[in-house]
């Protein structure tokens, strides 16, 4: 390492020089990709991965994110200085040889009344998982900033980016909507497959095969996107890439002038829906995604064909095609119920007083608001107006606070965000 790290506290450690050099080798990986140089891509890696730098970048990104509690489930602890760069030295002397400890197996019922469970990892093996995303990302030619601490914004990104991309491609001649979720059981011919798409040294394959031997992917994706395991959803785009293009018999896209390309497909990890006109037959689209599914030995979960004047549900939001032919979305009546629910059981828990619950409503109401920030909420005013009139009722019925002080506190909950709501020029 070029930097001595011996007498440097953990704080002033050049972060901004670690994040320029593993900037730096994630160029030079998506340079030999473009020019097709296999052997170069693995020399490059091998860099990247026996740079202590990187290993200060994971530990302090999954750091971040476990006492962000972004990983539903992980046990929120914190490290101190002395503890993260051991755990960063232990990591970078280990990588070649990582053996993955088993999943923890945990139960939720945190959103709404559904439950839930998932597998999460634990925290050194997070660490190898992000190092191992640095490498593997470039290849994909998918790179993250490492500055980029907190991965609900990348997600949020690129949920904001479909819901615009479906938006502009939904007019009145695509009239029916496939929509298909993967299933996805892990097995041994689905690793091996995996194994032949990644570009990766060999000695650390052996590791990431063990790794996903133990049920890595076996992950859910909670209500804004975010795995529980650091790797599975770029391991996941990389073994379904490919399924969104099989909307068109050519699998490209439709052209509507020489200004306009239509999309016919969007895919958010293993949920897919279509865009189909009235002479495309959903069966021959279907039978090519069971051809594209039976040679990585995955199955259709679930698949279903709706209007597009009815509406259709995707990545939380409901897409509708109006009358007049103008495009909405709005928070999709399940991800509805699964925030009042929360903002009710939130309000009626008294295990806090009063004034710390109107903060924990809104932080709640502000990432809501965050997420849904280009829908139309006008589509749901009703249902806001008489979430806001059941607080007031119950902090009248509930609480000694003033009537005048209940009024103020609920404006501040759901105080009204600046909407940029998408319209079709």
């Amino acid at each position: 390492m070029d930097i001595s790290i011996q007498n440097t506290s953990w704080k002033d450690l050049p972060w901004s020089k670690f994040q320029i050099k593993l900037f730096r080798l994630q160029s030079r990986i998506c340079r030999a990709v473009q020019n097709g140089d296999v052997k170069k891509i693995i020399k490059i890696q091998k860099t990247l991965l026996q740079t202590k730098s990187v290993y200060f970048i994971a530990v302090k990104h999954i750091a971040e994110l476990n006492e962000r509690k972004v990983f539903l489930g992980h046990k929120k602890y914190y490290l101190t200085d002395d503890e993260k760069t051991k755990l960063a030295l232990y990591v970078s002397q280990n990588i070649t040889h990582w053996k993955h400890k088993k999943l923890q197996q945990i139960s939720t019922t945190r959103l709404g009344d559904r439950k839930q469970v998932f597998f999460v990892s634990n925290f050194e093996d997070m660490v190898v998982q992000c190092v191992w995303q640095y490498a593997l990302e470039p290849t994909c030619m998918r790179i993250k900033p490492a500055n980029s601490c907190n991965p609900k914004i990348n997600s949020n990104i690129i949920a904001w980016n479909i819901q615009k991309k479906l938006l502009f491609n939904l007019n009145e001649k695509q009239k029916k909507m496939l929509q298909i979720v993967v299933h996805r059981p892990w097995n041994k011919d689905q690793c091996q497959i995996l194994m032949r798409q990644l570009i990766f040294p060999l000695r650390y394959k052996t590791s990431l095969i063990q790794a996903l031997t133990i049920g890595i992917l076996d992950t859910i994706v909670t209500d804004i996107g975010i795995p529980n395991n650091v790797i599975s959803a770029l391991l996941v785009d990389i073994l379904l890439n490919g399924l969104e293009k099989l909307g068109c018999s050519n699998g490209k896209t439709r052209k509507l002038d020489s200004r306009e390309l239509v999309l016919t497909g969007f895919r958010h990890g293993n949920n897919v829906v279509y865009m189909l006109q009235d002479h495309d037959n959903h069966n021959q689209v279907l039978d090519r995604v069971k051809c594209f599914l039976r040679q990585r030995g995955l199955t259709l979960l679930e698949n279903k064909v709706t209007k597009s004047t009815d509406g259709f549900d995707f990545l939380d939001w409901c897409f509708v095609l109006k009358s007049n032919a103008q495009p909405v979305s709005y928070p999709s009546n399940s991800n509805w119920r699964d925030y009042k629910n929360r903002i009710k059981s939130t309000l009626k828990s008294t295990r806090y007083k009063i004034h710390t619950r109107i903060q924990q409503l809104k932080s709640i109401n502000a990432k809501w608001y965050k997420y849904h920030q280009y829908c139309d909420m006008g589509q749901i005013r009703s249902q806001l107006f008489s979430l806001v009139n059941w607080c007031k009722w119950y902090m009248r019925n509930n609480t000694r606070m003033h009537r005048l002080e209940i009024h103020s506190s609920v404006t501040e909950i759901f105080n009204r965000r600046p909407n940029s709501v998408f319209k079709k020029s």
